[in-house]
């Protein structure tokens, strides 16, 4: 995923993309960042002249660079005898890069999908970085620009395959889910249009019900609170008060069995299972508006954050009103939200 052009500077938001680039401080990650920032404005502004370059052809028709002429504009465009010379082997300006990238971007689109001139969409023209290589974003949230709003999709589901499997994830727009699925209510909030919430009622962790407000997933009338469903945040987020009694509980069904360790960046609770071959899990399970259960596998509970054997517990705090499902948790599961009557199904081993 490739990091927005302005980014929250909030804790939170450096210690999710810390997550990803483990090898990196968060202060290295900062800094990285406002450089790229810095380059983008750079480039943005006609700071950074685009270069023309003089070129030598030998009798084999390939050609080398001799020297790179500074200039601000007057670069050709594909179609002309110098964009000609750039198929030769020619550097290619970024001007070129991206007319032509775009072009082809949206050639390529259209090929494969039946959508229409009418949807809007945006295009990456150097996506680099901290996360380079990335190929895109596609939103699926709950607002208006969203690609399901705009290809007015009645549902849609997806399924993230586990860290570690060599198979890929998939997307599927108005095709029904599992017949099996965990059923929960798709609330709505008109204040964050963008957001799918679920009804919550409570979390267990070791079939103990956690001690926490009734209320506590509920939007207030303000529009703040509840709970959400997000395939772009890693780590489950809750309330502190409401993590801080889930991690307690955890760890004490699971301090006779699991050999505890130090902390990892935002973990507070990891264990070392370098000599183990099986370990027992307390099951975290949410319990939603309803009836239904949903049970979390062990590996959507504990992940590995080093490649000695150290395991911490999947979940965070958070100082906002607003908890989070994070993707962690829902790998290995086909989520299904049917927009139509307003559910979210859960469906563990369905990808």
């Amino acid at each position: 995923m490739p990091l927005p052009y302005t980014i929250d500077d909030s804790k939170e938001q450096w210690e999710n993309i810390a997550l990803m680039v483990p090898s990196k401080t968060i202060e290295e990650l900062k800094k990285h960042y406002q450089l790229l920032v810095d380059d983008v404005t750079a480039i943005e502004y006609g700071y950074v002249p685009i270069p023309n370059y003089t070129v030598e052809e030998n009798s084999h028709g390939y050609s080398r660079v001799l020297r790179a002429d500074w200039q601000s504009n007057g670069n050709e465009l594909p179609g002309t005898a110098q964009y000609q010379e750039r198929r030769k082997g020619t550097p290619w300006t970024e001007e070129e890069h991206r007319h032509l990238g775009k072009r082809r971007l949206e050639k390529h689109i259209k090929e494969l999908c039946d959508i229409e001139d009418t949807i809007p969409s945006g295009c990456g023209h150097d996506n680099e970085g901290l996360f380079i290589g990335s190929a895109g974003l596609i939103g699926l949230g709950g607002g208006s620009l969203s690609f399901p709003s705009q290809i007015k999709a009645s549902s849609f589901s997806y399924c993230l395959v586990d860290r570690n499997s060599d198979s890929s994830s998939t997307l599927e727009f108005n095709s029904a889910g599992p017949s099996d699925a965990v059923l929960a209510p798709l609330l709505r909030n008109s204040r964050r249009s963008t957001f799918f919430y679920v009804g919550v009622e409570g979390i267990s962790v070791g079939g103990e019900t956690l001690p926490i407000p009734a209320n506590i997933f509920q939007v207030d009338e303000t529009g703040h609170g509840g709970i959400i469903v997000d395939s772009g945040t890693a780590v489950t987020r809750l309330q502190t008060t409401v993590y801080n009694s889930l991690r307690d509980t955890f760890f004490k069904y699971a301090q006779n069995n699991l050999p505890s360790t130090d902390g990892f960046m935002l973990f507070d609770t990891c264990f070392d299972l370098s000599s183990m071959k099986t370990a027992s899990v307390p099951t975290v399970a949410f319990h939603f508006s309803g009836g239904k259960d949903l049970s979390l596998h062990p590996k959507n509970t504990l992940v590995p954050v080093d490649s000695e054997g150290k395991y911490c517990l999947a979940f965070a705090p958070t100082d906002e009103s607003l908890a989070i499902i994070g993707n962690l948790q829902q790998q290995g599961t086909r989520v299904s939200y049917d927009l139509t009557n307003n559910l979210v199904g859960f469906s563990p081993d369905k990808c």
